[in-house]
């Protein structure tokens, strides 16, 4: 079985109950389904990391932009690719 690449998404939101859904939304309207997503609480923040298969650099610069226009988001960044 061949390996795949998947990108990583580091995220840092405000917590609020509104947040994960914003950010989970986004990845949904473009048809991603996240190969993992884990999140945590620390203090008054949600960290998000999600994980997405490899499929377009300029999509997931596009969907970055859209993360980080996210009222709710302190930061965005992807991590890079790995198998």
């Amino acid at each position: 079985m061949a390996s795949m690449t998947r990108t990583q998404f580091c995220v840092r939101a405000t917590l609020d109950v509104e947040a994960l859904p914003r950010i989970i939304s986004l990845f949904a309207q473009r048809g991603l389904v996240p190969e993992q997503f884990y999140c945590r609480r620390s203090g008054a923040l949600l960290i998000v990391d999600i994980d997405v298969e490899a499929v377009d650099r300029t999509l997931f610069d596009i969907l970055l932009q859209k993360v980080r226009a996210l009222v709710l988001i302190d930061r965005a960044r992807i991590v890079g690719s790995r198998a």
